[in-house]
């Protein structure tokens, strides 16, 4: 006999490798099978200790693999269930579940890089699935409890649930997600996006019955020519797993136990059968005590060898040990953590390999190469009596260690001075703990709690200075203050007046440049480029007026300066019930904005001189151009202001006049441009289709579609009067957008303008929105949702496609949590580019969407 042959795991799981092995559990496996060929999703859920990673590991993933052909599977999915089924290897989120995800996927050749961003990952596999139409992917995530027990990144571990909500939701058909979770921490997916499909995809570990139990005793013992002394001794076995709640891992270890009890007799010569006695049963402490009991014997050899061994392993097992939600659970930490100076480190090491010969730890190299060590079954930290007070004792130290270790991490890969922690709350109970008889800390967590507490003392020391010289100017602190309160005063009115007119700032919300990203139609000037300015910007410098490239490309997000579009719905309160689907996505905040188009990013942005205003009247072809006057409105606003002091005026009418007064300008320019005969074709063309998006500013949506038509009627015609390709994909896209904003929308020829503009540029996001947009208006949603997730992959920061996702899976059947959902992700954007007015607006539709579910 050879211990490398026992049939039993002990407290491990059973791996694929070890499929002939696992016993008990073939009818479950079957049902499982029958589960994950019906739903994307499956939770495959139960207590600690009922061998979830195992059914799927060493049950499912062999099933899979060695299904003949004709069977329920391929009938499903199509032929060749060999070739067309691939299966990633099991993942385990830990502390950083998209590193830990990428790095799979990387491995699977699923991702070009383990770097790949999260945004994108979803349209690589979709690629994938475009290269290989008879293929299906199956994905496993192990331990997902880890996610709330290890990851201490709350938005690491939110974007990584979105991430997985994402490839559900986009590759369902194809792609099969196995998650296997703990049932007592069920309650912490309640409000991720997976709890769309969480009903139907909740996969019930049950516990074992006798039957089964009988067969995953004796059935691995006679694969190996091992008898029981008396089947009575099974029974106890059965009888003592079904009375206590960690049974099948206890069953698993004290199997582990018996073999090798049983090897070494027959070894040593005291024992002629290869048989599993009853004595030994009795010795190793039955089925309830065999654990504690040899966790107790390794503790206590090594502290009689030395008495420093007692403090030592209690700061190894508390470092392995996770309490999130008052759950306890085990930990993977990496050796670099228990590195220590001598001779702890002569201690940690012996440690280490006494508990993993007895098989309470396992050590293991992660896809990174990185050596790590955990116990091995969460029967080792809810079973080992000692473990369990000492945890009882060190709560204080569990959760500084949870929040300690990512810092330091942070802090050796960067070295920035900002990451210390001098003003940590957790500061001054680590330095108790530097200073105390149990320093846990290691070298690497010493030098930052050294340096957090020097750099705290330098910041203490400074204000001191500070205090002291606030009391010897004293005398001025009067004057002082009222400079500052003016200063003050002064740049909130700047930030004001900044908001309405800041060259790359949104009326509504202001901020940096690029970072709105409304679609708007395209305005061409000498140079045919795409580039990404605004269509309209407020007065500024020549700097700033204007960008240009060297080779055509899109912007992903177009700048903030153009008047927000009120998106599909608009997700303010606006006062008119109906919708156009070419005001996209934009959550304006403000009612009284008028609905501007939807996608695509303008070309380049008219210099102040060329910048316009309203119309009274379409341009006509000839040589003379319109006489506009400025809006009624805002003229009579600003005219009553002089004797009526107490009228309020705000920025934005300043800025609304300037813009209408512009407009004007463009207007008599362009037209002035058309009817030059000395003007050449490519000017020619760019005065056509600037004056058609000043004309769709102004809702004149025929004038514009005639002006666009203008544009594209010459595409076959000879070169020297051929639009560019810049221009001709103004063009379509432009004339779309029209054609959707019409009083009765023609959305079909919409969809036909995004369709040449596609053909011209595949990867132009703009078009696949605006399409998106005019499918979601001819009530073919699934198509419109096709075109957002291509949208996404090539803008994937672009919160104006969520809340259009959002708003079409609103209108379909079943989609409303979807709805919420993509509204969150937009909400969530807006928020990380400092919009928090649209932020607000996204979150408001999701009440009004609980709202009626409710209802």
């Amino acid at each position: 006999m050879d211990n490398s042959k026992n049939p039993y795991r002990g407290l491990q799981a059973f791996e694929e490798e070890h499929s002939k092995m696992f016993f008990g559990r073939q009818a479950l496996t079957e049902k499982l099978y029958q589960q994950v060929c019906q739903h994307p999703l499956t939770v495959v859920m139960g207590a600690s200790g009922t061998g979830k990673s195992s059914v799927v590991k060493a049950g499912l993933i062999p099933h899979i693999k060695k299904l003949v052909p004709r069977d329920s599977l391929e009938m499903l999915f199509g032929k060749s269930l060999r070739k067309q089924w691939y299966i990633i290897a099991p993942i385990r989120p830990g502390e950083s579940p998209l590193k830990n995800f990428n790095t799979a996927l990387a491995a699977g050749q699923l991702l070009s890089s383990a770097e790949e961003r999260i945004e994108t990952i979803s349209v690589c596999i979709g690629n994938w699935f475009h290269e290989h139409p008879q293929s299906k992917i199956l994905l496993v995530i192990e331990r997902a409890e880890e996610l709330f027990t290890i990851c201490g990144d709350r938005q690491a571990r939110k974007d990584f649930l979105n991430l997985l909500t994402d490839l559900v939701s986009d590759h369902g058909e194809k792609l099969r997600l196995v998650m296997t979770l703990r049932s007592d921490f069920e309650s912490q997916f309640k409000d991720t996006g997976l709890q769309e499909y969480w009903h139907e995809a909740r996969f019930i570990v049950p516990r074992m019955t006798r039957e089964e139990l009988r067969s995953c005793i004796e059935k691995p013992a006679s694969a190996r020519s091992i008898g029981f002394e008396s089947p009575s001794l099974v029974e106890k076995l059965i009888d003592e797993v079904i009375k206590t709640s960690e049974g099948l891992p206890l069953l698993s270890f004290t199997l582990d136990e018996l073999y090798i009890k049983s090897l070494k007799a027959v070894k040593q010569g005291t024992r002629r059968k290869r048989v599993i006695t009853q004595a030994d049963y009795q010795q190793i402490g039955g089925l309830t005590q065999s654990l504690n009991r040899r966790a107790d014997s390794e503790y206590e050899a090594l502290v009689k060898i030395d008495p420093e061994y007692e403090l030592t392993i209690r700061n190894v097992m508390v470092r392995m040990l996770a309490i999130s939600g008052g759950k306890l659970a085990r930990r993977r930490i990496y050796l670099s953590e228990l590195e220590y100076p001598e001779p702890e480190k002569s201690r940690v090491k012996e440690i280490i390999r006494r508990f993993t010969e007895a098989k309470l730890l396992v050590k293991g190299k992660d896809d990174e190469g990185n050596f790590y060590l955990e116990p091995t079954h969460d029967a080792v930290v809810q079973g080992w009596q000692k473990l369990l007070q000492w945890k009882e004792d060190e709560k204080e130290t569990i959760a500084l260690q949870r929040w300690l270790r990512p810092a330091v991490f942070k802090w050796k890969n960067q070295r920035d001075q900002s990451l210390l922690w001098n003003t940590h709350p957790l500061l001054d109970s680590l330095k108790k703990i530097l200073n105390s008889d149990n320093n846990w800390l290691n070298p690497a967590e010493t030098d930052f709690v050294r340096r957090s507490i020097r750099r705290k003392n330098q910041k203490k020391a400074l204000r001191g200075v500070f205090a002291f010289g606030g009391s010897v100017l004293a005398a001025g602190t009067v004057f002082s203050i009222g400079i500052s309160q003016d200063d003050k005063l002064m740049a909130q009115a700047c930030k004001l007046v900044g908001d309405y007119l800041q060259p790359n700032s949104s009326p509504q919300e202001g901020g940096k440049s690029g970072e709105n990203s409304f679609t708007y139609p395209h305005i061409c000037k000498d140079v045919p480029i795409l580039v990404g300015s605004p269509v309209a910007s407020a007065p500024s410098s020549s700097a700033s007026s204007s960008t240009k490239s060297s080779s055509p490309q899109v912007s992903p997000s177009p700048s903030a300066t153009k008047s927000p579009i009120s998106v599909l719905p608009s997700p303010t309160a606006s006062p008119s019930p109906t919708i156009s689907p070419t005001s996209l996505v934009s959550p304006s905040p403000s009612p009284q904005e008028s609905p501007i188009s939807a996608l695509p990013s303008p070309v380049t942005s008219p210099s102040p001189t060329e910048s316009p205003t309203s119309l009274t009247s379409p341009a006509p072809a000839s040589s003379t151009s319109p006489k506009s006057k400025i809006p009624s409105t805002i003229a009579s606003r600003l005219s009553a202001k002089k004797f009526l002091p107490s009228l309020e005026v705000t920025p934005k009418d300043y800025y609304t006049r300037g813009n209408d007064r512009r407009d004007t300008k463009s207007i008599e320019n362009s037209t002035k441009i058309i009817n030059n005969p000395n003007t050449s074709n490519l000017k020619r063309k760019n005065a056509y289709i600037n004056r058609g998006v000043v004309y769709f500013r102004h809702k004149k949506y025929q004038e514009a579609i005639a002006d666009y038509s203008k544009v594209i009627k010459d595409h076959n015609s000879q070169t020297d009067i051929a639009p560019t390709k810049s221009q001709l994909i103004n063009a379509y896209v432009n004339r779309g957008i029209a054609y959707s904003s019409l009083q009765e929308p023609k959305h079909q020829l919409a969809v036909e303008d995004y369709n040449r503009a596609i053909a011209i540029k595949s990867d132009y996001a703009d078009a696949y929105i605006n399409r998106g947009i005019a499918y979601s208006g001819l009530g073919q949603y699934e198509m419109a949702v096709k075109d957002y997730i291509k949208a996404i992959s090539i803008t994937p920061e672009n919160a104006d496609i969520y809340y259009a996702k959002a708003h079409t899976q609103s209108l379909m059947e079943g989609k409303t949590k979807r709805a919420m959902y993509n509204y969150q992700r937009a909400a969530d954007l807006y928020k990380k580019q400092g919009k928090s007015s649209y932020s607000k607006n996204a979150l408001q539709k999701i009440e009004e969407l609980k709202a009626s579910l409710d209802t």
